[in-house]
């Protein structure tokens, strides 16, 4: 299953992994990798939507300070390259 870079597409990865381990015939040795696999994937799930939630509150921060005429540190900037890709990929 091919990683994309997207928290849609993370939710569809997670619903991927809930039909495979509603499997029936997934029994013995394929179930528990199936469980290992998807306790790691739950693991780093959670921090991406850690790592979002905090990007929101960060943007919305941003917004405000600006709002009101202060300048975002530069240390909370994307780079400018990033900035381009993301534009592309839009």
């Amino acid at each position: 299953m091919p990683l994309k870079n997207t928290l849609y597409h993370l939710n569809d990865t997670l619903f991927e992994l809930i039909d495979k381990l509603n499997d029936e015939g997934l029994t013995g040795a394929d179930l528990e990798r199936e469980i290992k696999r998807a306790g790691a994937i739950n693991q780093t799930t959670a921090n991406l939507v850690s790592i979002a939630g905090l990007a929101l509150k960060a943007t919305l921060e941003m917004s405000n300070i600006e709002a009101d005429g202060v300048k975002t540190p530069r240390m909370l900037e994307a780079p400018k390259a990033a900035l381009t890709v993301e534009a592309k990929n839009k």
